[in-house]
């Protein structure tokens, strides 16, 4: 799977919201990805309920880690809009 890492005008600055939008997109496509990876593997959902069970799972885990990383990275007023 491919992620975007890196800005298009690097020099264009950017807020913490749409920081945190490019991030959310990319758990989402992240989580599909590892979704349909799994299901790939015989691991098996027989309803979108199940699906989407899974998917929570995973944006929830990703999301934390998210935070995890930028609490060390920024102060409390943009952790908290991030």
């Amino acid at each position: 799977m491919r992620v975007n890492k890196k800005w298009n005008q690097k020099s264009r600055s950017r807020s913490v919201e749409q920081m945190a939008n490019a991030v959310a997109a990319a758990i989402w496509k992240l989580a599909a990805q590892v979704l349909l990876n799994l299901e790939n593997e015989n691991f098996e959902t027989t309803t979108q309920g199940q699906r989407l069970d899974v998917m929570e799972e995973l944006v929830i885990f990703l999301v934390h880690m998210s935070d995890r990383r930028i609490i060390v990275q920024t102060d409390a007023d943009n952790r908290a809009a991030f």
